[in-house]
């Protein structure tokens, strides 16, 4: 199978509190990319604080995909996602 790349990226917003203090962290996400390319749910495995996970979980709700294919036909899958914000 290959897996989906992303076409179309939307930056989370990054929350005050953390921009204000320079932090930096990663959340690791399980996502569900249907295969029209749209996502259909992302569920948070690895965060950081808590105030980070609404933001990145909104963001890619808002992605797009090239779908991933097997045998060259488009299939929804579910994939591991990490999203590092500096």
């Amino acid at each position: 199978m290959k897996p989906p790349v992303v076409k179309h990226r939307v930056e989370p917003e990054y929350p005050a509190v953390a921009r204000k203090m320079r932090m930096t962290w990663e959340t690791v996400l399980d996502v569900f990319v249907r295969s029209d390319g749209t996502v259909c749910t992302v569920k948070v495995v690895h965060a950081g604080p808590p105030t980070f996970d609404e933001p990145v979980v909104k963001a890619v709700h808002q992605w797009t995909f090239t779908p991933a294919t097997r045998k060259g036909k488009p299939v929804d899958c579910v994939f591991s996602l990490t999203v590092r914000f500096r």
